[in-house]
């Protein structure tokens, strides 16, 4: 027990809860982040592929929008593993919830 006359398992048992919350929270906000960055750089991709047909002596152009892409697949690949842990995270509140 505590000084408030708690047992110490409700009190690890409140902490566990915020902190699973608080993982939820973040994780769904990390998803979002990188939902964000995957479509900004779809849109960088598009615009150098634009200027490389205006500018086709540029083929720097292309590699660029062609590395802009491969950054929006990793950014949404980071979203997919980020939701996943809010899932987890939300699930495990779930179960928690169900026991106390």
């Amino acid at each position: 027990m505590d000084g408030d006359g708690r047992l110490t398992s409700d009190l690890i048992r409140e902490r566990l809860g915020r902190e699973v919350l608080r993982s939820r929270r973040l994780a769904k906000a990390l998803a979002e982040a990188h939902e964000r960055v995957a479509r900004d750089e779809e849109e960088t991709a598009a615009t150098y592929d634009a200027l490389a047909e205006l500018n086709p002596t540029r083929p720097d152009l292309r590699e660029k929008a062609r590395r802009a892409r491969e950054a929006a697949g990793i950014a949404r690949e980071c979203a997919r593993w980020a939701q996943g842990i809010a899932r987890r995270a939300a699930q495990r509140e779930e179960e928690r919830g169900a026991s106390a």
